[in-house]
């Protein structure tokens, strides 16, 4: 059905924008992003230093200040393969200097500092989202357990007989003799 599909590539949606804005700053899988794109790119990941957390409006932004060294090309790909990855990376404070070079190599190495940021959704949105869930769970439950109710009545009236129609009988009569009935009253 449509609702299923929707549902579909709502959870869908909803897994990516987890990727896109986690719960938690979870710096451990930003700088591994930093340093396999960096591999990927062939530049150098020299250093990088943890720099404090900024609350906006919506979100919080976690920067981290990133120092690589590689060919300009290389450095080139590596800012590329950043604006590629799923998790939302901003590059700012960029900076490009000439990097030192052993005497009579030719090829000439730049050093690139920048900040890279990310971001996370503020503190108790997760929260948030588990008692919103939770609180549809629990409606849902409780839809549930009215309609159990309401079918438990039903048998009991009815003794959990039915007619040709699937609708409830009075207790202790027949469909023989609801057609009895029918019949006398024509």
């Amino acid at each position: 059905s449509q609702m299923h599909k929707d549902k579909e590539e709502l959870d869908i949606t909803l897994s990516t924008n987890q990727v896109s804005l986690p719960e938690t700053a979870d710096l451990a899988s930003f700088i591994g992003q930093l340093q396999r794109q960096a591999a990927i790119a062939g530049v150098s990941f020299k250093n990088w230093s943890r720099q404090t957390e900024e609350p906006m409006t919506g979100y919080v932004k976690v920067p981290i200040s990133v120092e690589v060294i590689g060919s300009f090309h290389q450095i080139l790909k590596y800012f590329y393969l950043l604006g590629k990855t799923k998790r939302i990376i901003s590059v700012e404070n960029f900076s490009l200097a000439t990097e030192k070079t052993a005497e009579g190599d030719t090829n000439v190495l730049l050093k690139a500092n920048f900040r890279a940021s990310t971001f996370r959704q503020p503190d108790g949105a997760g929260a948030t989202k588990k008692a919103e869930e939770a609180a549809k769970s629990g409606i849902i439950e409780k839809g549930k357990d009215a309609r159990a109710k309401k079918e438990a009545q039903v048998e009991a009236v009815t003794g959990g007989k039915t007619d040709e129609n699937g609708n409830p009988l009075p207790a202790g009569s027949s469909g023989t003799d609801r057609l009895k009935r029918s019949g006398a009253s024509q």
